[in-house]
């Protein structure tokens, strides 16, 4: 059997620092056994047994495992180098977007402005210019997916129109995804 020897991993919010060999520095949990017997904790995706030898505190090791049970945010997507564009993010979040007021919103990346039209159903269509904006967000596109999946933007975001009918609208896709 290959011994693939000893690491140290360290998860941070949205990395991780994996450093071979034996460290003397206080870890929150030791997992030792055989590649199989290690696999399911490190695969993810879903509930297996572990069947390794653990030392240390057993819930933080539970919330390791649990976060790798969970399916990646569209903002941690993004944020990891997803490269989506404008029109594909919309078209997502259309799918989660709650029932609402109706609402006429344009996102003009300077490129290729999209309108997007909310129903009071929650559905969420996308047209190009048939209908008049009520508030229309400017900036370049990876700064508009960016706000629209939960992330700060890099620079600001000018809104021509009715502010309140533009935030109401993004509120409205956060909401959707479970950011407020």
């Amino acid at each position: 059997m290959n011994d693939a020897g000893t690491w140290r991993i360290e998860l941070g919010a949205m990395d991780a620092a994996i450093d071979p060999g034996a460290s003397e520095a206080k870890v929150a949990f030791k997992v030792s056994g055989t590649p199989g017997e290690l696999a399911p904790l490190l695969a993810g995706g879903g509930r297996r047994k572990l069947k390794a030898h653990i030392e240390g505190r057993r819930m933080a090791l539970w919330r390791v495992t649990r976060a790798r049970r969970q399916a990646p945010t569209l903002a941690q997507a993004v944020a990891a180098g997803g490269d989506f564009s404008l029109r594909a993010v919309l078209a997502l979040l259309t799918a989660v977007a709650p029932e609402g007021g109706r609402g006429v919103v344009a996102f003009d990346d300077g490129d290729s402005p999209i309108t997007a039209v909310a129903t009071r159903r929650g559905a969420i269509v996308l047209r190009s210019g048939i209908e008049q904006p009520q508030a229309t967000l400017h900036a370049p596109e990876r700064e508009l997916v960016a706000l629209l999946v939960g992330l700060a933007p890099g620079t600001p975001i000018r809104v021509s129109g009715d502010v309140a009918q533009a935030a109401a609208f993004v509120t409205r896709l956060h909401r959707g995804q479970g950011l407020v």
